[in-house]
C-alpha cells in the first residue's frame, strides 16, 4: 500500500531517499541493484558512485564521519 508506506515514512521521520517500487523485490530495479531484502540502504556518494550496501543507520552513520569527517 503506497499510502500508507508514505504514512509510515512520515511519522518516523525516516532520513534519506526513499524509494519505493510496486514491483517489490521481483521488479527490474530490484533485480538490477540486487536488492533482496527491504529495507535496503545505499549510501551513494558525490559522484553518484555506492560506497556501501546494506547498512544500518547506526553504520551509516560511522560511515559519513569516515568518509567525509561528520
Amino acid at each position: 500500500d503506497r499510502e500508507l508506506w508514505k504514512e509510515t515514512i512520515a511519522q518516523k521521520a525516516i532520513p534519506g531517499i526513499q524509494a519505493n517500487d510496486a514491483g517489490m523485490l521481483g521488479s527490474h530495479i530490484a533485480q538490477e541493484l540486487l536488492i533482496s531484502e527491504t529495507p535496503y540502504t545505499y549510501l551513494v556518494g558525490r559522484d553518484g558512485r555506492i560506497i556501501s550496501k546494506k547498512l544500518s543507520l547506526t553504520n551509516v552513520e560511522k560511515q559519513l564521519e569516515k568518509i567525509f569527517g561528520y
